[in-house]
C-alpha cells in the first residue's frame, strides 16, 4: 500500500495541485517550521525576574506594614490586597503566613547586610553608621510586630536568631569600624556590644517609632568621643 509520503509526492505531479506537508509529531511541519504562537513567544527571563523581584519587595513592604498595623490580626488576603497581587500567589510561594514571615524575616537581614556595604563607601562614617543604626531600629520595630509569627519558628531552630544576630553584628562592623578609624566613636565599643543596646530600644508595648529614634539617639550619642 502506498504510505502517505507517496502519496503527497504524487498530488505534488498534478499541476496546480497544492502540496500539502506532513505534520510531524513535534508540530512543526515537515520542510517548515511553523510561526512561534503567543505562549511561544516568552518574555525574556531577564524581564521575568526583574518583574518577580519587584513583586516579591511590594509583597514583603506590605506584609510588614500590615503586621506593624494589625499585629496578629493581619491576614493574607490584607497583605495581598496591598501589595497588588493575588491571595492565592501568596500561598503559592509562601505556603502560609508563618511561612511570608520567616522570608520578611530573613528578607531584612539582608537588607541590613547590604545597607552596610552600600554605606561603607560613604565620606561620613559617623552619618553611615547613624543611618545603619535606626535602619536597625526600624527592623527591630517590624520584627516585634510579627512576633507571633516568630516565636515560634525560633523555639524550633534557634540557630535561626542567633546566625541572623551575628549577621546583623557583622554588617554593622563594617560601618562601625570606619567611624572607629575617623576617630568618632569610641575605641573600645564593639558590633556585638552596640547591637545588645540597640536590641534594648526595642521595649514591648505599642510601637513608638518616635520613641525608638530617640532611644537610637541616646545609644549613639553615648558612644561618641568626646
Amino acid at each position: 500500500a502506498a504510505t502517505h509520503r507517496d502519496r503527497t509526492r504524487a498530488q505534488s505531479a498534478i499541476p496546480g495541485r497544492p502540496v500539502i506537508a506532513g505534520r510531524s509529531k513535534l508540530g512543526v511541519f515537515q520542510g517548515h517550521r511553523m510561526p512561534a504562537t503567543k505562549s511561544q513567544r516568552r518574555t525574556p527571563p531577564t524581564l521575568v525576574r526583574a518583574d518577580a523581584k519587584r513583586n516579591r519587595r511590594r509583597i514583603f513592604e506590605a506584609a510588614k506594614a500590615c503586621f506593624a498595623e494589625s499585629g496578629a490580626g493581619a491576614g493574607m488576603e490584607d497583605i495581598a490586597r496591598r501589595a497588588g497581587v493575588g491571595v492565592g500567589t501568596l500561598y503559592r510561594a509562601f505556603g502560609n503566613r508563618s511561612g511570608l514571615a520567616e522570608a520578611v524575616f530573613h528578607d531584612m537581614v539582608e537588607e541590613l547586610v547590604h545597607a552596610a556595604s552600600q554605606l561603607a563607601a560613604s565620606k561620613d562614617p559617623c552619618l553611615a553608621l547613624n543611618m545603619w543604626a535606626h535602619e536597625y531600629g526600624r527592623q527591630l520595630a517590624s520584627k516585634r510586630a510579627m512576633i507571633g509569627e516568630l516565636q515560634p519558628l525560633f523555639e524550633r531552630d534557634p540557630a535561626l536568631l542567633h546566625n541572623s544576630r551575628l549577621r546583623a553584628a557583622e554588617a554593622l562592623e563594617v560601618v562601625l569600624s570606619a567611624a572607629r578609624e575617623a576617630g568618632c566613636v569610641r575605641k573600645d565599643v564593639l558590633a556585638t556590644d552596640l547591637i545588645m543596646l540597640l536590641n534594648s530600644a526595642a521595649s514591648p508595648g505599642p510601637a513608638d517609632p518616635e520613641r525608638d529614634d530617640r532611644l537610637i539617639g541616646i545609644i549613639l550619642d553615648g558612644i561618641r568621643r568626646c
